[in-house]
């Protein structure tokens, strides 16, 4: 029985080449079970894609051949995603570990793999103690009342789970609320889309909580539209931080007090100086207790 741990962030098409090569070389050396461990689990974001293919996913009122960009929530997740579940698949691996897969809180691209076993290790099940203990949740909740935010609408499903974890912690009442990014009109001449926050904020304190950061820009305009609209204190929290194009500097000069993530994506130190603001949460107990649950499993695969 191995296992393998490989994040796949970037450069992700090395990293899952590497994956793909070890879990193989393992196979054809008669290993019985070969569990990989994927942190961040890659190319669930966005899908580009014909409305051929559309049509084919059961997606009315498509009948032009231009090509679309659909969010992944809406094709459950990216076709990408799938791609690679099936070549996990093909060379060898019986099990697959993650964390926080997207769409999050839906566990829907667990779907992707039809042979291996997926075992889903939620943030929310481990990390809230930590999270509250970090951003002194308990100290400040005593003056004024705590909100979780999506910082999309997607991640409304992680907010919730995060609110009834921390109220059972907190022994306080929490709100929820979700921040809603409606695309300009066709022909206004607009890239950008209309944000709004629904659910109230003012003189409190707010958690926005989303699965990943990549530029930064969402987790941004976030805290922007809540710290508009009253919010007293705005944290953030985030399962997979890959921080690129100028993320970390972007993060620091935002109005968030302060940033926490999980170590699914290493962080190189250049970034935390960048943004003195981020601080990681290990989630090296969660996989190991995972793993060991796994390995003693009665049921062989």
């Amino acid at each position: 029985d191995i296992c393998i741990i490989q994040p796949i962030g970037p450069p992700v098409n090395e990293n899952i080449v590497e994956l793909l090569l070890m879990t193989s070389a393992l196979r054809s050396s008669s290993a019985k079970r070969v569990t990989v461990v994927i942190p961040y689990y890659a190319y669930l974001r966005k899908a580009n894609v014909t409305s051929k293919t559309i049509r084919k996913l059961k997606q009315p009122k498509i009948d032009t051949g231009e090509v679309v960009s659909v969010e992944a929530s809406n094709l459950t997740a990216s076709l990408a995603g799938s791609d690679v579940a099936r070549m996990i698949e093909a060379s060898g691996a019986t099990r697959v570990i993650t964390v926080d897969m997207q769409p999050p809180g839906q566990d829907s691209a667990t779907g992707f793999f039809r042979k291996a076993q997926v075992e889903l290790v939620r943030s929310y099940e481990f990390v809230v103690d930590t999270l509250a203990e970090v951003l002194n949740l308990k100290e400040l909740t005593k003056e004024r009342e705590l909100v979780i935010v999506g910082t999309h609408a997607s991640c409304i499903t992680m907010a919730k789970m995060y609110q009834q974890r921390l109220e059972s912690i907190l022994d306080a009442k929490i709100g929820v609320a979700t921040i809603i990014r409606t695309p300009p009109p066709p022909g206004s001449g607009s890239s950008k889309p209309k944000i709004e926050l629904v659910g109230k904020v003012k003189n409190k304190v707010v958690l926005l909580v989303g699965d990943v950061i990549d530029t930064g820009s969402t987790t941004c305009s976030a805290a922007d539209v809540v710290k508009a609209a009253g919010a007293s204190n705005v944290f953030a929290f985030a399962s997979h931080p890959i921080l690129s194009r100028g993320a970390a500097a972007r993060l620091n000069e935002s109005e968030l007090e302060k940033l926490v993530v999980l170590d699914t994506v290493p962080v190189p130190t250049e970034k935390h100086e960048k943004c003195p603001k981020l601080e990681q949460i290990s989630i090296a107990q969660a996989i190991a207790e995972k793993i060991e649950e796994c390995h003693f499993q009665p049921k062989d695969i």
